[in-house]
This record gives structure tokens, C-alpha cells and sequence, in this order.
């Protein structure tokens, strides 16, 4: 009896120890529906036992990938959206003109619409074509009438002295501020072929050159330094030297004219030339004597016709073979001759000048010549001389 008890107590103990490590064993849960056990071959059971995914796997963006997106966009907006629409807006609205959107007819206006030159000098073109002769030059501040806006690109304008041409709209601003006295404590006449405009009175960038002519409003003096207003409501910083100080209106008064005349041609001496040129970078004959005028208190036209209207004629005593004598000129005496191939057009100016020589222009030389009166090319020259006239301060 015993024996049973131990017997059937040592089975107990036996099924609770296998009942035990079946427990510890790992259980094995597949999922799936339909999984019965030993019913697929051994290959399709591996591929079976591979988890499946009813949709496909959602792909974020990496936020680094998003970050370097914005910040190349940022990019090219500042670098090359922003500074598009910045020039169009510098360009285009610099002078107050029209919008058209075709062509249109030449629009004439009825009250005074001035506009200044903001770049050191600017070209004046006898029409809007490509090619178009060089009439005169503009200088830095200089007001303009503006007559014609229609054209794009184009300005047609009027200057002080009666001429009248096309000139560059971007070259142009509608700003006037730069030429009243209204406020100015001097007014400054430019004298050295070309003065640097700063940023600053001490030290800074170069703002422009103002040209040798160029008339400018200061609006503060220290010493030697002068603030200066310039178009597009800037200003700028000129030292004294070599500048003509007046008051806010007063007017250059001519002393020996002719003397200082003569004097003022010879910084054009040697130049290039230029068609209509009014600076020592290029020049013209015509150019130089507005500009030896201007300094001296006169203000003469720019273009040749022009100019052979202004003062009193001088008839010129000729010997026997009809020969014009030259030596009877005076300092300043103004030699207009006419083109060998067409005597009824004008070709170019000379100016008698001190020393017995004169001042002028040879097609196949590119400076600005002196010769002696008494010279084969002066003698040669007189020969198609079509007027003398003397200036009237």
C-alpha cells in the first residue's frame, strides 16, 4: 500500500516536472489565416514564415533634405530674383515717363519736364537708331527738358543752350534737388579735368567724377571740405582744390576773357578726339570752347552750327592770290571752314590762340593740334575758311 502511495506519488512528481519543462519550452505562434502545420513543402514554408505587408512602406523626408531645400531657394531669390526686379526698379522709373505698350506718337508736353544727368557725362544722339551720330555730351548735374519719353530706352531732350538730341534713359534721373540753391551754402564750378566725388569726407568710395564744367550745390562746409548734392537724392564729398567757390546764385563774372579763354583751351591740348566730346577723355573742338566759355563766364552752344552764329563777324584782309591773312587774328578768334568735298557744309572750328598758333581738328589725327599761323597746314586751312567770328563776353 505504501509502495502504490510512493509509486503514485513519484508519478505525480514526474508529470509535474515534464509539465514544467513543456512550459519552459518556447512557443512558436505563427500568423497568418488559414496556417496548418506540415501542409506547405519546406521552401514555400520558409517564404511562408516572411512577414507580409499588406501596403507599401511610407517614405518620410528627411528634415535635413527640407532644411537644405529653404535655404537653396532663399538663395537663388536673394542672389538672382531680387536684384532683377531691384535694377528694373533702379532703371525704368528713374525718370518719370508713360507706360505704353506699343508704339505711340511722340508726346510733347505742355509744362517744363526737367530732369538732371546722374552719371559723369553722358553721349547725345541725333536719333534712337543704333548707329546714330554723336550730337554733343552732357556733363554730370546738367538739367535737361525732357520732349519725347515714348521710346523705351530712349529720352528725347532739350539742354540749356538750345540742343537737342537723345540721350540714355538710365543716365537720367527725375530727382532736381541736386540743382537748386534752395539751401546750398556755395556753389561749386569744377576746374581740374575731373573731380572725384566721395562717400565720406576723409576716406570712403568713389561716388563719380564730376568733369572739368560740371556745376554742383554744397549744402555744408568744413574748411576745405564740402558736402555736395547729387541726383537720386545722394550726396557726396569734394575737397576745395581746384574747385571755383561762388555763392549759391551768383554768376562767374568774365575777367580778360580772352586771356583766360585761350588759358582754359589748352587743357584739351593733345586729347582724343571725340565727336561732340566735352572732356579730356574725348573731346571735340566745339566741346572745348563751350567749356572754355562756361569757365569764363559765357555760356556758348555745343554744336557747330550753332556756334558759328554766335559773336560778331570778322572779315579777314586776303593778298592778291585771295589768300586770307591769318596773323590779323586776335586771341580767342573763332576760324570756322567748310569740308574739302562739300564747301556749303561746315567740317570743323579752329581757335587762335596765344603764341601766334591755333587750336584745331585734323580728320586724320586723332588728338586736338597746335599750329603756327604761319604754317603750311594753317595757309592750307584758310583756304576753306568760311567765317570768322570774335566772342562777346
Amino acid at each position: 500500500m505504501n509502495d502504490e502511495k510512493k509509486s503514485t506519488g513519484q508519478n505525480d512528481t514526474k508529470s509535474d516536472l515534464s509539465e514544467a519543462k513543456t512550459s519552459q519550452e518556447r512557443i512558436t505562434i505563427r500568423r497568418g489565416p488559414g496556417y496548418v502545420p506540415g501542409l506547405l513543402e519546406p521552401a514555400e514554408e520558409t517564404h511562408r514564415k516572411k512577414p507580409i505587408y499588406v501596403g507599401a512602406r511610407k517614405r518620410r523626408v528627411p528634415p535635413w533634405a527640407v532644411a537644405i531645400a529653404v535655404f537653396v531657394t532663399l538663395m537663388l531669390g536673394l542672389f538672382l530674383i531680387v536684384p532683377k526686379v531691384v535694377e528694373q526698379d533702379r532703371i525704368h522709373p528713374t525718370v518719370v515717363a508713360p507706360t505704353v505698350t506699343g508704339p505711340t506718337e511722340p508726346v510733347e508736353p505742355t509744362g517744363q519736364l526737367t530732369a538732371v544727368v546722374k552719371v559723369s557725362f553722358a553721349p547725345l544722339f541725333a536719333s534712337t537708331e543704333l548707329r546714330a551720330a554723336r550730337v554733343a555730351e552732357l556733363l554730370l548735374n546738367e538739367p535737361v527738358t525732357m520732349l519725347d519719353t515714348s521710346h523705351r530706352k530712349m529720352i528725347k531732350v532739350r539742354t540749356s543752350d538750345g540742343t537737342v538730341g537723345f540721350v540714355s534713359r538710365d543716365q537720367l534721373s527725375a530727382d532736381v534737388e541736386s540743382i537748386s540753391a534752395s539751401g546750398a551754402v556755395m556753389k561749386l564750378v569744377i576746374r581740374t579735368p575731373f573731380k572725384r566725388v566721395m562717400t565720406h569726407a576723409r576716406s570712403g568710395s568713389l561716388l563719380v567724377e564730376a568733369p572739368m564744367g560740371a556745376i554742383l550745390y554744397a549744402d555744408y562746409r568744413k574748411g576745405d571740405l564740402l558736402r555736395v548734392k547729387l541726383p537720386d537724392d545722394q550726396v557726396g564729398w569734394v575737397n576745395a582744390a581746384g574747385l571755383m567757390l561762388l555763392e549759391p546764385h551768383e554768376e562767374i563774372t568774365p575777367d580778360q576773357f580772352y586771356e583766360q579763354f585761350s588759358s582754359a583751351l589748352m587743357a584739351f591740348y593733345n586729347r582724343p578726339l571725340v565727336p561732340g566730346g566735352v572732356t579730356t577723355q574725348g573731346i571735340s573742338p566745339e566741346g572745348a570752347i563751350f567749356i572754355a566759355a562756361r569757365l569764363n563766364g559765357v555760356e556758348l552752344p555745343r554744336t557747330l552750327d550753332m556756334l558759328a552764329r554766335k559773336g560778331e563777324n570778322v572779315a579777314l584782309k586776303t593778298d592778291a592770290e585771295g589768300n586770307k591773312d591769318l596773323k590779323a587774328l586776335s586771341v580767342g578768334d573763332l576760324l570756322f571752314f567748310h569740308r574739302l568735298s562739300d564747301p556749303a557744309e561746315l567740317e570743323s572750328v579752329a581757335v587762335r590762340v596765344d603764341d601766334d598758333q591755333l587750336l584745331v581738328a585734323f580728320p586724320n589725327r586723332q588728338t586736338l593740334q597746335l599750329i603756327d599761323i604761319e604754317s603750311k597746314q594753317a595757309q592750307q586751312l584758310a583756304l576753306r575758311v568760311t567765317a570768322v567770328r570774335r566772342l562777346q563776353p
